[in-house]
C-alpha cells in the first residue's frame, strides 16, 4: 500500500516484477475501442478550443517556413509561450496588447476561485464518464450502465432540487459542479447551472458562460462593481454583528419595566441614522458605536445587576472585554452544564488511559451528585472492559471542539483567500488552470470549510448548554472570517461566557504580563551590558544571553503565580549565576550593580504580580464555590417542594430523561443574573 485517498487503500506494486501483474497484448477489439476513445477526447478538446472535428482532419498550407534551409544561429531567440488560460476574459486595453480582467476584492475572488474548481471538477469527472460509457459499451454492458446512471441522475436531481446552493459560502462549488456534471442530460440540471450563473453574476460579477461541461468557461464582467459589492459585504458584518446585540439584549430575563427601557434604548440605536456604515477594517467607527450605545445604555434607571449584565454582554458580543474585569461579570453558564458537553472527551481519554481518575474528579467537581454519579458509574464499566456509549448527554455542546473547529476553519479561510489571490493574479498555462480544484488542497479545503460552516450554524441553531450571546458569536465569528476581516484572523478573546472559559483568560492575562515582564529584563539587561565600559566577547555574549534567559523565565513563573519557596530558591541560585557570568565577561562592577539592581527591581515586580495572580486563582474558586452551593440548595428546594405534592399528583410523573437536563437543567434560571432579580439580588457575585 503507498497511500490512502478519501479513505481508500492505494496499492501499486510498479517495480517487483514477481508480484506484478504480466502485461497482456491487447485484441483487435481493444485497439479499435483505445483509437475511438482517443479520437472523441481529441476532438472534445479541440471543440473546447475553438475547431471542430472537420478542422483536425483538414490539410492546410504550413507556410512557407517549410520550404525553406534553418539557419541556426549561436543564440537563438526563445519563443513567445505567452498563453491564456481561458478562464478570465480578455479585452482590448488601447492600442497596446489585450488586457486581462482580474477579479478584484476578497468576495469576488472567492468567487472566482469556487466557480473555476466547480467548472472544472465538472469536465474532469465528464471525461471519466465518457470514459466509462466506452468500457461499457466495448464489455456489452452498456444497457446496465445505463440502467445504473439514468438512477443516479434520478438521484441527483432530487438532490439538486432540496440542495440550497447558497446555504453557507462553499456549498456552491459541489452544487454547480453536480448540475454541470448532468446538465447534458437533464433540464433541472441545465436550469439550477443558469440559476446559479445569474445569481453569481449580480453578487460577485462572476460570469459563467454555457450549461455544458464541455464548453463552459468562466469570466469577470467589467461592468460589475466589485469594489461597491464587497464594501456592502463588510457593512453587513457589523450590522449582523449589531442586530445580535440588540436581540441578545432584548432576550435577557429581567423586570418588565426595566426590559423595555433596554429594548427601546437598543432599538433606537440600532435604528439611528448614519447606523450600517461602518465596516470591520474602521476601528474608529466601531468604537464610536459602542461607546454611543454604553452612553445610552448607562443613561436608564436600571439595578446594578441587570445593569452589569447589560454591559458585559454588549462587550462580549462586541469584542472588547479587554478592560473588563472578569470576576465581576455576571454568572451566565452553569458550570455543570458547560462539562456537560466534555464528558464524552473526558471519558475517551480515561478508555485510553490518557487521563488519570483524579482529574477527572476535579473536572466534574462542578456537576451535580447525579451527574457525577452517572460519570463515575461510566467510567467502572469502561475500567471493567464493557462498551459504553461516552455520550451521556447527547447534544451538549463541547467548547473545546467547537473553539477548535472555528480555528480550523478561520485557518482555511486565510489559506483559501491567499488561493484566491494567486488564481486572480497569476496567468496560469491552460493545462495548470484546468486542473484548479481537482484533487488538490484546494477540492479538500473547500469540501472541509462547507462541512464545518454547516456544522458550526446547526450548533449555534441547536447545541444544549450554549447562552444566547454563545449563539451569536458563533454566527459572528463565521461572517468575520469569510469577509476576511483580518489578514491573520483571531478568535475573540473570550470566545464563550462560562466560568471555565473566563477563569482561564484571566489565568492567560496573568501569563502574558510574566511574559511582557521576562521580555522586557532581557531586553534591558542586555542593552545595560551593551552600553558598558567593556564589550564583552561573541562567547560571552552568547553565555549572557542565556543565563538572562534563565533568569526572565524565573521570573515569569514568579509573576504567574509560582510564589512558593522552591521558585524562591531557584531564583536566587539564577541571580548567583548571572553575577558569575557578569563576573566572567568582564563587564565593570558599575555595570554589574546596574544590572544586580534591574534584577531586584523586576523581581519586586513580579512577586507582586504573582501574588495578585495566586489571589484572583483564589476568588475564582471561591466564586465557583459560591455559584454550585447556590444551585445545589436551588436543587434541594425544588425537591423539598416535590415531596410535598399529594402522590396522587405524582402518580402519572415519568423519569426525566438525562438528555433532556434531569437534575440541572431545570436549575438554570436560578444562576442568570437577569433571571435572578425575580429571586435573589446575589447572582453576578
Amino acid at each position: 500500500m503507498v497511500g490512502k485517498r478519501r479513505g481508500r487503500r492505494l496499492i501499486a506494486y510498479l517495480f517487483d516484477v514477481g508480484r506484478a501483474r504480466p502485461k497482456r497484448t491487447p485484441s483487435p477489439a481493444q485497439l479499435a475501442a483505445i483509437e475511438k476513445a482517443t479520437r472523441e477526447h481529441q476532438a472534445r478538446a479541440a471543440a473546447r478550443r475553438g475547431y471542430t472535428r472537420t478542422d483536425l482532419t483538414t490539410l492546410t498550407d504550413p507556410g512557407p517556413g517549410w520550404d525553406e534551409t534553418t539557419t541556426h544561429q549561436e543564440e537563438p531567440t526563445m519563443p513567445n509561450t505567452d498563453t491564456n488560460t481561458g478562464t478570465v476574459p480578455i479585452v482590448e486595453g488601447g492600442p497596446g496588447a489585450p488586457t486581462r480582467l482580474t477579479p478584484s476584492g476578497r468576495g469576488q475572488r472567492l468567487a472566482f476561485l469556487r466557480t473555476v474548481a466547480a467548472v472544472n471538477q465538472a469536465k474532469y469527472h465528464r471525461e471519466q464518464l465518457d470514459q466509462l460509457v466506452v468500457e461499457a459499451e466495448n464489455a456489452g454492458r452498456s444497457e446496465d450502465f445505463g440502467r445504473r446512471l439514468a438512477q443516479q441522475l434520478a438521484e441527483a436531481e432530487d438532490q439538486l432540487a432540496a440542495e440550497d446552493p447558497w446555504r453557507n459560502p462553499h456549498a456552491l462549488t459541489h452544487a454547480l459542479a453536480e448540475a454541470l456534471y448532468w446538465s447534458p442530460g437533464s433540464d433541472l440540471a441545465a436550469a439550477r447551472v443558469q440559476q446559479i450563473g445569474e445569481q453569481l453574476a449580480h453578487r460577485w460579477g462572476v460570469v459563467l458562460d454555457g450549461v455544458d461541461p464541455e464548453t463552459c468557461t468562466v469570466g469577470i464582467d467589467p461592468a460589475f462593481d466589485a469594489a461597491a459589492a464587497q464594501l456592502a459585504v463588510d457593512r453587513a458584518v457589523v450590522r449582523a454583528r449589531e442586530r445580535a446585540v440588540a436581540e441578545t439584549l432584548s432576550q435577557i430575563p429581567m423586570p418588565e419595566p426595566s426590559q423595555d427601557r433596554v429594548v427601546a434604548a437598543v432599538t433606537a440605536w440600532y435604528d439611528a441614522e448614519g447606523a450600517g456604515t461602518a465596516t470591520p477594517h474602521d476601528s474608529d467607527a466601531l468604537a464610536a458605536r459602542l461607546e454611543e450605545l454604553h452612553g445610552d445604555l448607562s443613561a436608564l434607571d436600571l439595578a446594578q445587576p441587570e445593569r452589569d449584565q447589560v454591559r458585559f454582554t454588549v462587550d462580549y458580543l462586541w469584542r472588547d472585554v479587554g478592560q473588563v474585569d472578569l470576576l465581576d461579570t455576571p454568572v451566565m453558564v452553569d458550570p455543570g452544564q458547560e462539562v456537560r458537553g466534555r464528558v464524552p472527551q473526558l471519558l475517551q481519554a480515561f478508555a485510553e488511559q490518557r487521563i488519570a481518575p483524579a482529574e477527572i474528579g476535579a473536572e466534574i467537581s462542578v456537576m451535580t451528585v447525579a451527574d457525577q454519579q452517572a460519570v463515575r458509574e461510566a467510567g467502572r464499566a469502561i475500567r471493567a472492559g464493557d462498551e459504553v456509549d461516552v455520550r451521556l448527554w447527547p447534544g451538549y455542546a463541547d467548547r473545546d471542539q467547537l473553539r477548535e473547529q472555528l480555528e480550523t476553519y478561520a485557518r482555511d479561510a486565510v489559506e483559501a483567500g491567499r488561493e484566491a489571490d494567486y488564481l486572480a493574479e497569476t496567468d496560469l498555462a491552460p493545462f495548470d488552470a484546468a486542473l484548479v480544484g481537482i484533487n488538490d488542497d484546494i477540492e479538500d479545503r473547500i469540501e472541509r470549510m462547507s462541512l464545518s460552516h454547516d456544522q458550526l450554524l446547526a450548533a449555534a441553531e441547536a447545541a444544549k448548554g450554549l447562552a444566547p450571546a454563545e449563539r451569536h458569536q458563533i454566527r459572528a465569528v463565521l461572517a468575520d472570517v469569510e469577509a476576511g476581516v483580518a489578514e491573520d484572523y483571531e478568535l475573540p478573546e473570550l470566545m464563550w461566557v462560562d466560568e471555565r472559559s473566563k477563569a482561564q483568560l484571566d489565568t492567560d492575562r496573568s501569563h502574558r504580563q510574566g511574559a511582557v515582564l521576562a521580555q522586557t529584563f532581557c531586553r534591558e539587561a542586555m542593552q545595560a551590558i551593551a552600553d558598558g565600559k567593556a564589550q564583552p566577547s561573541n562567547a560571552h555574549t552568547q553565555t549572557l544571553e542565556g543565563v538572562l534567559s534563565t533568569v526572565g523565565d524565573n521570573l515569569y513563573s514568579v509573576a504567574s503565580g509560582s510564589v512558593d519557596d522552591a521558585h524562591r530558591t531557584q531564583f536566587v541560585k539564577d541571580r548567583t549565576a548571572l553575577g558569575r557570568a557578569l563576573t566572567a565577561a568582564g563587564v565593570y562592577a558599575e555595570t554589574k550593580a546596574d544590572i544586580r539592581e534591574l534584577v531586584d527591581t523586576r523581581a519586586r515586580q513580579a512577586g507582586k504580580l504573582g501574588r495578585g495572580a495566586v489571589e484572583r486563582e483564589q476568588r475564582w474558586k471561591t466564586r465557583t464555590a459560591e455559584i454550585l452551593a447556590r444551585r445545589d440548595d436551588a436543587i434541594a428546594q425544588r425537591r423539598a417542594a416535590n415531596a410535598s405534592v399529594a402522590p396522587s399528583a405524582r402518580i402519572c410523573t415519568t423519569r426525566p430523561d438525562r438528555a433532556t437536563g434531569q437534575s440541572t437543567a431545570t436549575a438554570l434560571p436560578s444562576y442568570t443574573v437577569g433571571v435572578q432579580q425575580k429571586h435573589s439580588r446575589e447572582v453576578e457575585r
